[in-house]
This record gives C-alpha cells, structure tokens and sequence, in this order.
C-alpha cells in the first residue's frame, strides 16, 4: 500500500471512531449537581424545640443520600410552592438522614441520625412522620407515610393534619369532600 493511501484509511477511521466516541459521549446520562437543601429544614433537635415554642405540628422526612424516591420528594414534592408554603406556615419541617452520624439531642443524649432513624424503627426509606408539638406521634391512621408522595396528595395530607381533621373524619372522607367542593366551584 501506498503511503498516501494508508493515511486515507487511518484519517477516515480516525473520523469514524471520533464520530461513535462524541455519540456514546451525547447519550451518556448527565449526573445532577447535588441540589443544596432549603433553608426552612431544621434539624431533629432544633425543629422540636422550635415546635413546642411555637405549638405548631412537626413534619419528619426520614431519607437517605442514595435513595431515589427521596430525591424524588425533594425535587418534585418539597419543592412544590404549595407545599412549602403549608409546611412553612403550619409545620416545623425536620429533615434526618437515615445514614448520617451527624449528632443531634434526644433525651439529653448525643446520638447520630442513623441512631435516630432507628429509634423510630425506620427501615425503608422515604418515609415521612408526624408529630405534635409535644414531641408525641400524630394518632393517625397512615402515620408515619411511607414512599413517595406527589406534591398535590402530600398538600391534602399536610392540610388534613395541620386542622386536625384527622379527629373529625377519615382521610379518605377527607378527600371525597375536597372534591366535591371542588366539582362545585367548577
């Protein structure tokens, strides 16, 4: 073979496999740069001292770092203006990560939030828990929420509770009468 004709061949293969390389390149999933927490999440300890200052209802998100659905809430759910604005307003919004050894207070006692989680019997994530300002367990029903709920069904939760309708009528009663309310403003 000639010379010129062997750089031919090679500058084409080379075009070639810069082409397939830049494709495989474009189709590669992109990772998300970690998105910073907002500020109105307090920490396990802070958040129920908050509370009971304020005699307002506590909201626990119990996630993990790799755990899909709670990057979910956070992305979809957390982020949702109604949402925060409820939570903001009529809750103390707690955050603990279920692998973290940060430190917070429980009884006096230094723990980790792993230690936390357990105490709580989380085992799945995400799971979100409330509490009233006292610190003591909503006695509600689906308490605490496991998985992964959209923005709208998480503000019909958050309104449910923070009225404490939960003591009048059943979620589901709840929600038949949000629609009906609904159907005849329509």
């Amino acid at each position: 073979m000639r010379p010129n004709l062997r750089l031919k061949i090679f500058s084409v293969f080379l075009v070639f496999l810069l082409f397939i390389v830049q494709s495989v390149w474009a189709q590669a999933p992109r990772r998300e740069p970690e998105k910073k927490q907002d500020s109105f999440w307090y920490k396990y300890d802070e958040g129920l001292k908050k509370a009971q200052e304020e005699k307002k209802n506590v909201m626990i998100n119990f996630y993990t770092k790799w755990c899909s659905f709670c990057k979910k809430m956070d992305r979809y759910t957390f982020a949702d203006e109604e949402v925060k604005k409820i939570l903001q307003e009529d809750f103390v919004p707690i955050k603990v990560d279920g692998g973290s050894r940060s430190e917070v207070t429980l009884g006096g006692k230094k723990i980790t939030e792993k230690e936390l989680t357990s105490k709580y019997r989380i085992n799945a994530f995400p799971i979100t828990m409330f509490l009233k300002p006292t610190g003591e367990k909503i006695p509600w029903v689906y308490n605490p929420v496991r998985g992964y709920l959209g923005a709208e069904i998480f503000a019909d939760v958050l309104n449910y509770l923070k009225d404490d309708k939960y003591k009048e009528i059943s979620f589901k009663d709840y929600l038949a009468g949000k629609d009906q309310n609904k159907k005849k403003k329509d």
